[in-house]
């Protein structure tokens, strides 16, 4: 699959030394790296993957739930979205059909699970309770627009 702004090797899985595993991102499903592309070019400025697709082990040892969308290759954590940057990221991700999100302190999980309920947001044990609280009030005020 040919991506505009990403190249496959990014969504790599790593190993539980955290060293990629080349090709990996191979397995990502196209309907979110579509979306991962949409994304990048709503949202205007370059976007760095912290996680793609992901083994067992790793998923285990990053301590990602059972069922963890990464396993199946719909997921996505980005990294380094500032809290400034936090909303227009939400923006773009939900511009480009994006409807689950994690928020963690510094990073956004993204995924377009068709297993999952959606459209769903949560936060993780360490995010900061401002940043939490941001991003409750857009996904509210995303739904009033449904």
């Amino acid at each position: 699959m040919k991506l505009k702004y990403f190249k496959l090797s990014e969504f790599d899985a790593k190993d539980a030394n955290g060293k990629k595993i080349p090709g990996t991102g191979g397995q990502m499903r196209a309907s979110t790296l579509v979306k991962c592309d949409a994304l990048r070019e709503l949202y205007g400025k370059p976007l760095v993957v912290a996680s793609g697709i992901r083994t067992p082990e790793r998923n285990k040892q990053v301590g990602g739930v059972k069922n963890s969308s990464h396993l199946l290759g719909y997921a996505v954590d980005w990294k380094n979205i500032t809290d400034d940057e936090m909303i227009a990221f939400l923006d773009a991700a939900w511009a480009a059909n994006f409807r689950r999100f994690g928020i963690m302190a510094t990073s956004i999980h993204t995924d377009d699970d068709p297993t999952k309920t959606t459209p769903a947001l949560w936060d993780y044990s360490t995010t900061p309770r401002s940043r939490w609280q941001s991003a409750k009030v857009w996904m509210a005020g995303k739904l009033k627009e449904i």
